[in-house]
């Protein structure tokens, strides 16, 4: 039976790599996207508008990829951003806005498509984090901040499930 995969941020650059590699191998695919609709075609997929800085749209979306698919095995968390601004100068909306898109996002994803996975006793996550997490780079304050985070959400999130019956 074939595996239903979430791919969070398809439509840009590395999404749709992501998407076409897991389309052309014959996985269902729920294809998220916020602005940009993905131009993959394949007979095994959806697309799905949503915010995912909104956690009303993330729960929105996960439980209709759920009414469409039955379930969802695999997600890949690859939406991100990120605003070249020094330190100093970062403005607060765009410190909350990368870290809402690169942070927030998918801890509200993985908040709602964990119970499901655990419910049908599989499932894996993946999440893009960065380099830049752990060396830091000049004008990346936000980006760095909440790629780091991603790290500890991964870990955290790991330690919770792990004894669970997740195969």
């Amino acid at each position: 039976m074939s595996k239903t995969i979430l791919i969070v941020g398809s439509s840009g650059g590395l999404g749709q790599v992501i998407s076409n590699w897991f389309a052309s191998r014959n996985f269902k695919l729920a294809l998220h996207y916020h602005q940009h609709e993905p131009t993959i075609k394949s007979d095994n997929l959806k697309k799905y508008k949503a915010d995912i800085t909104k956690e009303s749209e993330v729960k929105k979306m996960i439980d209709q990829v759920i009414a469409d698919f039955g379930k969802i095995d695999i997600v890949i968390n690859n939406a991100g951003v990120s605003k070249s601004e020094i330190s100093w100068k970062t403005s607060s909306e765009n410190w909350d806005h990368t870290l809402a898109v690169n942070l927030n996002g998918p801890f509200y994803v993985a908040k709602y498509v964990l119970p499901h996975m655990r419910e049908n006793g599989f499932g894996r996550i993946i999440f893009m984090s960065s380099i830049v997490a752990q060396t830091g780079f000049i004008g990346t304050s936000a980006y760095a901040a909440s790629k780091a985070g991603i790290i500890g959400l991964t870990k955290t999130l790991a330690k919770e499930v792990a004894s669970k019956t997740l195969q």
